[in-house]
């Protein structure tokens, strides 16, 4: 399934939140994808969008809400291990205030 961010926007516009500077997950709302600075910012899923939406009841049925993070390129980048330079958790928790396991789920967990 392709990611349709605007549908993705509409669809969880409740569970939209920004990485602020102190490590915290605030909430925020985004009226449409305009809203945001596309050069600084992209909109990270804490559910991996493919496995999201394979299998939606399994969330569910665990009161797992699918969320949206806002955050910078290059954050995003470290959050999914993606990029020239990965980081280890110690590093993300560093740099970022926060454990990555807050910003990404993990089924294994």
């Amino acid at each position: 399934m392709k990611k349709d961010m605007k549908k993705e926007l509409e669809r969880f516009k409740d569970s939209v939140y920004l990485l602020n500077e102190n490590g915290e997950l605030k909430k925020i709302y985004l009226n449409s994808l305009e809203d945001y600075d596309h050069i600084r910012y992209e909109l990270h899923h804490f559910i991996q969008h493919q496995a999201y939406y394979k299998n939606p009841e399994w969330y569910e049925e665990r009161g797992i809400k699918q969320k949206l993070i806002l955050v910078t390129k290059i954050c995003h980048e470290h959050i999914e291990n993606r990029g020239i330079r990965i980081l280890t958790d110690a590093e993300f928790y560093d740099r970022y205030k926060i454990n990555r396991n807050e910003l990404l789920f993990n089924r294994r967990a």
